[in-house]
């Protein structure tokens, strides 16, 4: 029973602070947005990934965040919601891995992030999340869906 509640708990992204020391890679641009020209259909997208893992450990998880520039006055003001930045009401999002992957000081975690409008609700998000790790047999690709209210 506890690994069918886990299954379903995975698929929810959880939005929470996360400390700094816990961070195992360096932060990776997801994407860029100009809040003057974008459309909706901006929103949706695919991008792959490289991660740089800045110590070694079990990365058990990935954490989404975003900045926003306040650049068109004399003086520019960027919002963070980073978990090196001071907390907001924003927190992070975090993508808990179905399998911790073992990382060391200086690899590579590879993958993607496929974000699309959910067919339900198009507030929602629906969300494919993909991790690349080695292992004795070769590299093995993890796939995981989320569901982001």
């Amino acid at each position: 029973k506890m690994h069918a509640m886990k299954a379903l708990a995975i698929t929810e992204p959880t939005v929470d602070l996360v400390n700094p020391v816990s961070m195992m890679t360096e932060p990776f641009l997801v994407k860029k947005l100009n809040l003057h020209t974008c459309t909706k259909d901006d929103l949706e997208f695919n991008t792959d990934f490289n991660l740089k893992a800045t110590r070694n450990g079990n990365l058990t998880a990935l954490v989404a965040f975003f900045n926003v520039s306040f650049d068109d006055g004399h003086k520019g003001i960027v919002l963070s919601t980073s978990p090196w930045a001071p907390p907001t009401h924003w927190k992070q999002t975090i993508f808990h891995l179905k399998n911790n992957v073992r990382v060391s000081e200086g690899q590579l975690i590879g993958g993607s992030f496929d974000v699309k409008s959910n067919s339900r609700n198009e507030r929602d998000l629906d969300l494919t999340v993909r991790v690349q790790r080695e292992e004795e047999e070769g590299v093995v690709t993890e796939c995981s869906l989320f569901k982001l209210r």
